[in-house]
C-alpha cells in the first residue's frame, strides 16, 4: 500500500512528462504481451484439455472482445456457460473436502502476505496433491498477481476452478479466507 501511494502520488507530479509517458508507455507493451502469453498458454491448455466445446467458447469470447462487446458481458456470458458446464460434469469426483482443508492449511499457516504464501501453495498443489504442474503453477502466479484482490485469495480461486469448476473455486476460496475470517472476529469480540 505504501508503494503504490507513492507511486500514484509521483505519477500525480510527473504524468505530463514526456519521458515519464514514454516509459509508462513501453511498460504497457510488456504488460500486454505477458497477458497475451498467459491467456494463450491457459486457452491452449483448456483446449487440449477439454476439447471442442472449450475452444469453440474461447473463440466467441475473443471475438467480442475484439468486436467491442462490453467486458462485463463477455465475463457474466463465459460464467453462465461456466456454470453450465459444471452442472453438465457432475459425474466425475469432485475433491471439494481436499481442496478446502489445502486452503485451510494457506490461510492458517501462511503469514507475511501472499508472496509468503506461495512456497506453501506450491508444497500442496503442485507437490503434494498433484493437481498442477509446475508450469500451471507458474501461470497461477501471474495470473493471480495481474488479477485484482490478494493472490493468495486469486491462488485459491484459480486451483479450484482448474479442480472442481465453480464449486472448487468457492470451497477454495472460503477456505482460504476462513482462518482469518474467524481469527479477525474473535479479536473483535474479545
Amino acid at each position: 500500500m505504501v508503494i503504490l501511494s507513492l507511486v500514484s502520488y509521483f505519477y500525480a507530479l510527473f504524468a505530463d512528462n514526456p519521458y515519464v509517458a514514454a516509459v509508462l508507455a513501453g511498460m504497457q507493451s510488456g504488460v500486454a504481451a505477458v497477458i497475451v502469453d498467459v491467456v494463450l498458454n491457459l486457452g491452449m491448455g483448456v483446449v487440449k484439455t477439454k476439447r471442442l466445446a472449450a475452444g469453440c467458447h474461447h473463440g466467441a469470447a475473443f471475438a467480442a472482445a475484439i468486436s467491442g462487446v462490453n467486458v462485463i458481458y463477455i465475463i457474466l456470458t463465459s460464467g453462465v456457460i461456466g456454470v453450465i458446464c459444471a452442472i453438465a460434469g457432475r459425474g466425475r469426483k469432485p475433491m471439494l473436502l481436499d481442496l478446502f482443508l489445502c486452503f485451510v492449511q494457506v490461510g492458517l499457516f501462511s503469514i507475511g502476505g501472499g508472496y509468503a504464501a506461495m512456497p506453501m501453495i506450491q508444497a500442496l498443489a503442485v507437490e503434494h496433491y498433484h493437481w498442477l504442474t509446475m508450469g500451471e503453477f507458474t501461470d497461477l502466479m501471474t495470473i493471480a498477481e495481474m488479477t485484482p484482490g490478494p493472490i493468495t485469495v486469486n491462488s485459491a480461486t484459480f486451483v479450484g476452478i482448474r479442480m472442481a469448476g465453480i464449486p472448487g473455486a468457492l470451497v477454495a476460496t472460503m477456505g482460504c479466507i476462513l482462518p482469518s475470517l474467524i481469527i479477525v472476529s474473535l479479536l473483535v469480540a474479545v
